[in-house]
């Protein structure tokens, strides 16, 4: 089993280049990354961050990202990942669940949302990883320290033991809250163990970001995985831009793709109008499932078959097909020794091969319970199992396909999206009686529509409803498409 710091840690990989940044012509050794993680290491300590603490964490850049982890995880401290596109309204609900005590950021980040972080956690430190000369809002004087104040000094790093949690991360499924997700530093060690035999990363491969690494599935398969192994990381500052053209300059090796980034690889493919041959590279999608039909065109425009998986931030990655037995429209089979997973009717009982259920897993690295889903205990868990809220089924050979979802939940480019978050939100306006929210596909892309249903007093516009969800909610939760219906079920203007 591989134990990730000492990877990280070794000097076979001290001088190789692990990120490099091409809009900037930036490259990041390991040696420089190490140093990086020693020294917000140093700056955690005497800050007073401690074993089992909750430190707010949300980078910029993917090197910051690893030293911050890596720096966490050696103090002992538990990471809560979070884009740096949160508002105050989404982290003050988190901040309601858990005692955030510090947060480690970009200070651009700290500055938008430090009132939330004031008013909903007894907040003992704030850590900036940049550097900031204008003047700091008074609520953060007591507790704002820039990394470079603490003049470069560095820290050993220590080896987590295998049960310490490592992350609390932040998911929904359906209710409208945030649930919290506990994952240990042993999980993400198997959970990166297993990737290798299937995907047989080398010192020197060449891997394109393209994806966050906030959520599980970037921050396993697009960092962990590939540092723990001498990887070279590929990331460009537009991240959905010129894909084909940094695959072709920088001899890329492997890819990790979520449904939009593959309909926008073959966006480029079409405006290029020239034939392109990738069959030398790995694809990976998760996060989302990628249709049939748009795997088709993938195989067909650029000659590989993509190899489909499947997770949860609630179990890591778990299901994977495999590079010698790929089967189209399925989500693979198990990838991880130790865990289980059964297609189950709504009593709970197993059902036939080919017949539809509800996805269940458990096993190790599996979570058995959630940070605020005491009250919707029944409909996450059965027994031991936990419920994963999606429909599909299996087939002899043990390959899952997946079918829909049973709670009203979807993923916008690897993002949770709750229509219930969006739904409770505006029933706060006056006059809206009730709403729904959904899903319309447009050009392969996921836009979110809300439809709401007033009662006479109701005096907003859909503009007002848009500038509220603007506010509240992070970018990829905001409706593209508001329609109003008065109680006589005809739409208003």
């Amino acid at each position: 089993m591989k134990c990730l710091i000492s990877e990280f840690l070794a000097k076979e990989f001290r001088n190789l280049v692990a990120f490099r940044y091409v809009d900037q012509d930036v490259s990041i050794s390991y040696e420089d990354s190490i140093s990086r993680a020693e020294q917000i290491h140093y700056a955690l300590k005497k800050m007073g961050v401690s074993k089992g603490d909750y430190v707010l964490l949300s980078t910029k850049y993917e090197h910051d990202w690893f030293a911050s982890l890596v720096a966490l995880a050696s103090v002992g401290a538990i990471a809560v990942p979070v884009t740096n596109s949160i508002t105050r309204y989404e982290l003050s609900r988190i901040g309601r669940r858990i005692p955030i005590k510090y947060s480690l950021s970009d200070t651009e980040f700290i500055f938008r949302v430090h009132q939330s972080l004031v008013q909903t956690s007894e907040l003992d430190g704030v850590l900036s990883l940049d550097v900031i000369e204008d003047e700091i809002p008074v609520p953060l004087l007591p507790h704002f320290k820039m990394l470079t104040e603490w003049g470069g000094k560095r820290d050993k790093l220590k080896v987590p033991k295998p049960h310490q949690k490592m992350t609390c991360h932040f998911t929904y499924k359906g209710f409208g809250i945030p649930l919290g997700v506990i994952h240990t530093y042993d999980d993400f060690c198997q959970s990166v163990a297993s990737c290798q035999p299937i995907f047989n990363f080398k010192k020197g491969h060449r891997l394109l970001t393209l994806l966050p690494c906030y959520p599980v599935f970037g921050l396993v398969t697009n960092l962990l995985y590939p540092l723990a192994y001498g990887c070279e990381l590929i990331i460009q500052d537009k991240k959905v831009s010129n894909i084909l053209k940094a695959i072709e300059n920088y001899k890329i090796d492997h890819v990790n793709l979520v449904p939009a980034l593959a309909e926008k690889m073959n966006f480029e493919a079409l405006k290029a109008r020239r034939e392109f041959d990738l069959s030398h590279i790995c694809f990976v999608s998760g996060g989302s499932h990628l249709s049939e039909e748009l795997y088709e065109r993938f195989e067909h425009t650029f000659n590989v078959a993509p190899l489909q998986g499947y997770g949860l931030t609630e179990t890591l990655p778990v299901l994977t097909n495999f590079p010698d037995d790929n089967v189209k429209g399925t989500l693979g089979k198990m990838m991880r020794p130790g865990v289980s997973v059964k297609i189950l009717d709504r009593h709970g009982k197993d059902v036939p091969v080919g017949k539809a259920g509800e996805i269940c897993i458990k096993g190790q690295g599996v979570i058995t319970s959630y940070i605020g889903g005491e009250n919707f205990r029944e409909q996450l868990f059965r027994g031991e199992w936990l419920r994963t809220g999606d429909i599909g089924t299996v087939d002899e050979q043990g390959n899952i396909r997946f079918l829909g979802r049973r709670l009203p939940f979807t993923k916008i480019l690897a993002n949770m999206v709750d229509f219930r978050e969006i739904e409770n939100l505006v029933s706060e306006v006056t006059g809206v009686k009730s709403s729904k929210g959904y899903i319309v596909v447009d050009r392969g892309r996921k836009k979110i529509f809300l439809s709401l249903f007033v009662t006479r007093d109701f005096q907003s516009s859909k503009e007002d409803i848009l500038d509220l969800c603007k506010e509240r909610l992070s970018p990829y939760k905001v409706p593209s498409v508001v329609k109003i219906y008065q109680s006589s079920y005809r739409e208003s203007m």
